[in-house]
């Protein structure tokens, strides 16, 4: 009996054993890949997706930078989270990074991946001494190459040969003069017949203005000297202006204007915050950037400021981690990478994106973003800018005038 219940047993055994191991008629079948099949990625799909795993055997990442290599750090943690590669980064003085990448460089050492901080110390130093490589070249993902992506559809190089610092975020300026005026002697309707820099050549006012003689007045000489819808016409017209009194004294500025010497200010220097305080007192100065009416009407010197530490990115020639340098480049770049650069910074008001296809704005600042139609300069990515010339040929004009 216990031989049969055995035999009952094996056999019930076998026949569940066979029952699992037969296929079963009515399953889907599943597909086998076939090792002959053509490869219908596209060339820049293999490549990146070649990329994302070299990165990844890599496994980190180094930036260095001013403050944007601290304020970025949730954004190269989303990186590094999607990508498996974990991101370093430190801030710190500009100088100080320089020296320390020089010096390694110097001793055979190349320790860093990515460099972001403001466009001068690169130019002076890191251009010159063949650190940085170009970027063109690096980039892979069509959508960051799709020029119809970005603002004036082309790319913001900030470097003179247009190839080794990129900008990807910009401010956008007003555009108006932020000129102080005395309310006893104009009134809001004379300053608000103001729509242009070309308008004050027409006025018979009073006005006091800072020489590009000054180191502090460059700046505004600058942007006016290469700023297409001003330029060097406008420049010479206002250096032969009789109305104009040339002054460098801040306080003798802010004294004569409150007094009732001049009309109007325009390019002067370490004025602003004394004349606020005066205002605040009741003294009888206003700013036409205060006014909206001037605001809105105001046609020129619309410009893009994209050469801070948030704005620009540098790629080290000899890489530490060339593939995740590349990686990071690429995604930063792209419409993900810049979205979320402007809901992850901890900058409290980034500079907007030079994408066009951004509309996630996260803490940029409203006044900072393009308006759509308006025309901007970017100077730094002007063809043929070079501001210390430029500034030399100002000074030279100035005092063949007044000298």
């Amino acid at each position: 009996m216990r031989a049969v219940a055995a035999g009952l047993v094996l056999g019930a055994t076998l026949g569940l054993l066979a029952a699992c191991g037969s296929p079963d008629p009515t399953a889907t079948p599943q597909p086998v890949d076939d090792p002959t099949a053509p490869d219908t990625r596209e060339a820049w799909e293999v490549q990146w997706d070649e990329l994302q795993v070299k990165a990844r055997e890599e496994g980190e990442l180094v930036i260095i930078g001013g403050s944007a290599a601290v304020v970025y750090r949730p954004l190269f943690k989303f990186f590094g989270d999607k990508y498996g590669v974990k991101v370093r980064s430190s801030g710190g003085s500009s100088r100080q990074l320089v020296d320390r990448i020089l010096a390694e460089r110097k001793a055979g050492r190349f320790t860093i991946d990515l460099f972001i901080s403001g466009l001068g110390t690169s130019l002076e130093r890191l251009v010159p001494n063949g650190v940085l490589q170009p970027i063109e070249p690096l980039l892979i993902l069509p959508e960051v190459n799709d020029l119809s992506n970005w603002s004036a559809g082309r790319r913001r190089f900030v470097d003179p040969g247009r190839e080794y610092i990129i900008s990807y975020a910009a401010s956008a300026g007003s555009g108006i003069e932020a000129s102080w005026y005395n309310t006893n002697r104009l009134t809001t309707e004379d300053v608000q017949s103001i729509t242009s820099v070309w308008d004050y050549l027409d006025k018979d006012w009073l006005f006091v203005t800072t020489p590009p003689t000054d180191p502090g007045s460059s700046g505004g000489w600058t942007s006016r000297w290469w700023a297409p819808d001003v330029g060097p016409e406008w420049v010479e017209a206002w250096i032969r202006n009789p109305n104009v009194t040339w002054m460098i004294d801040a306080r003798a500025i802010q004294d004569g204007l409150v007094r009732g010497r001049w009309d109007l200010e325009i390019m002067t220097v370490g004025v602003g915050g004394e004349f606020e305080r005066l205002q605040a007192l009741a003294a009888p100065i206003a700013n036409i950037d205060q006014d909206p009416v001037i605001r809105d009407q105001w046609t020129d010197l619309n410009f893009l400021s994209g050469t801070a530490s948030g704005d620009i990115v540098s790629a080290v020639d000899r890489p530490l981690n060339p593939n995740a340098q590349q990686l990071l480049l690429n995604w930063w770049l792209s419409h993900e990478g810049q979205t979320q650069r402007h809901i992850l910074t901890t900058d409290r008001n980034p500079d907007p994106t030079l994408r066009t296809d951004v509309t996630e704005w996260g803490n940029t600042l409203p006044e900072d973003r393009r308006v759509p139609g308006k025309e901007y300069a970017f100077l730094e990515d002007t063809p043929g800018y070079d501001p210390v010339q430029g500034l030399e040929d100002m000074v030279a004009l100035w005092e063949s005038i007044h000298r």
